[in-house]
């Protein structure tokens, strides 16, 4: 390869971005490079340098040494060009044909460039288009979330399928620290699921998909109301399905989102018909989430000897696949439900390992549950006073992540274990923990009413049983709404 005129490289490179149908900054993203280089490279006042040629053109799937011949013959358009201008009138026949047959040559060269590679059309959807999401995720990760929509609505590579898919899980993977970045995942989802080539059905079908964890995210952010609405219209998209429709979307997953909600508004019975729904319906690969998540519900049920013997049969599942979110899950979960039964200094011996699991998922929220549950076992083993200086510690990070309702639920979550012992004095130092929950907005008036009832007590030593109960159920109800 001889030098290259900056200008016949700039010419191929706006050819190629061209073919592709990509802008100056589709472009960058797609080869990882600023948007500036791209432009400074089109611009043609000086050759760009060799590697970052070589990975605009890996991005764009052209091969380097059919760019370089195309360089050549833009370079010798150029000289042709030149000659004519410079030639005597008797001589432009010749310069003429001359031009001709180069010209012939560049269209050549021109048609035999890549067309668009065929994920960018994104029909039929392949099960391996989810490595197609993974690359195009980590460009998306990197951005910012107004740089992420302009993405989204810029480039046709993006509305795809499977990044759609790629997006609702991420969403649920956001959703146990940031309920607000949860829901922006899930409508970012939604926006493609609307626009995928394709089929109407197979739009609603993605569409019924991604509905669902933007219901999830506004359950854990409170937004019940909504949660159910997001639900309702999943369910309203079914009716559009075609027999015919890809099969590459896991079944289960609405019905396994939806028992999360139905947990919430404690609708127990059908919430754990969800989850037999979503076993029948997922992969086999999805049976040791949701079986964790029947675990839950369970829990909160108050069926701690079922909870147990369903997370038996979930750990060879969850620790074969060896995702650190539900292995969390597992062992925190194995530690509350032992707990429950009594079996504190069991539930002890699993709180190494449930530490090492949150540090290294890094999310606060796993960190506050687990002092939560460092506190319930403290509390088990008699350390009274180690218990309640954790659970005020418990309370005020729930505070400060704008969790009011978690926070009082953590308090008297505790004060019903210690009234089941027959202990009121410890009942009597939760109340000053529990009290800074009524400067929390937010918090629903007859909530508040309900706490300060159950702090009133406690603080005489009068709160019995009942009115723990009393109280959680409301603190429950408000916060569901």
């Amino acid at each position: 390869m001889g030098e290259q005129h900056p200008m016949d490289v700039a010419q191929a490179l706006r050819l190629v971005r061209s073919r592709r149908g990509w802008s100056q900054e589709q472009w960058a993203d797609e080869a990882g490079l600023s948007e500036k280089t791209v432009w400074r490279a089109e611009e043609g006042r000086k050759t760009p340098r060799r590697k970052t040629v070589v990975r605009l053109l890996r991005a764009a799937k052209v091969p380097l040494p059919l760019f370089d011949a195309q360089v050549e013959l833009l370079g010798a358009m150029r000289a042709a060009d030149e000659g004519l201008e410079r030639s005597d009138p008797g001589s432009s026949d010749v310069a003429d044909v001359a031009m001709a047959a180069v010209r012939a040559g560049a269209a050549g060269r021109l048609a035999s460039l890549p067309a668009p590679d065929p994920w960018d059309k994104g029909w039929p959807p392949r099960p391996e288009d989810h490595l197609r999401a993974d690359q195009l995720w980590n460009r998306f990760a990197r951005r910012d979330p107004e740089h992420q929509w302009r993405l989204v609505r810029g480039s046709r590579a993006y509305r795809i399928w499977s990044f759609c898919v790629r997006l609702c899980d991420e969403s649920v993977a956001a959703a146990a620290d940031d309920p607000a970045e949860a829901l922006r995942l899930a409508e970012i989802a939604l926006y493609i699921a609307q626009r995928v080539s394709g089929t109407a059905s197979w739009r609603a079908r993605l569409q019924a998909y991604a509905w669902p964890h933007a219901g999830n995210a506004r359950r854990v952010g409170n937004d019940l109301d909504r949660a159910k609405q997001a639900f309702e219209e999943a369910r309203r998209l079914r009716k559009h399905f075609a027999l015919d429709d890809p099969r590459l979307l896991d079944e289960g997953r609405a019905f396994d989102l939806e028992a999360s909600l139905l947990r919430e508004e404690r609708r127990f019975t059908e919430a754990i018909e969800r989850l037999d729904r979503a076993l029948e319906l997922s992969p086999a690969e999805s049976e040791g989430r949701i079986l964790l998540n029947k675990v839950s519900i369970l829990e909160q049920a108050g069926e701690p000897e079922k909870a147990l013997e369903t997370l038996w049969r979930a750990a060879p599942l969850v620790e074969r696949k060896g995702d650190p979110n539900q292995l969390f899950a597992l062992r925190f979960n194995l530690g509350v439900n032992l707990c429950h039964l009594q079996r504190t200094e069991e539930a002890e011996a699993l709180l190494d390992e449930i530490r090492t699991l949150a540090a290294g998922l890094g999310k606060r929220l796993h960190n506050v549950r687990l002092r939560w549950l460092e506190a319930r076992v403290a509390a088990g083993l008699g350390r009274t006073a180690e218990a309640v200086a954790t659970i005020d510690e418990v309370c005020a990070a729930f505070l400060d992540l704008d969790l009011p309702y978690d926070a009082a639920l953590a308090g008297l979550n505790l004060a019903l274990y210690w009234l089941e012992q027959g202990s009121t004095g410890p009942v009597q130092a939760l109340a000053a923990s529990l009290e800074r929950i009524f400067d929390a907005q937010g918090i629903r008036r007859e909530a508040l009413a309900s706490l300060g009832l159950f702090c009133e007590a406690a603080r005489t030593e009068a709160a019995t049983i009942e009115l723990v109960r009393q109280v959680k159920e409301e603190i429950e109800r408000a916060g569901r709404r």
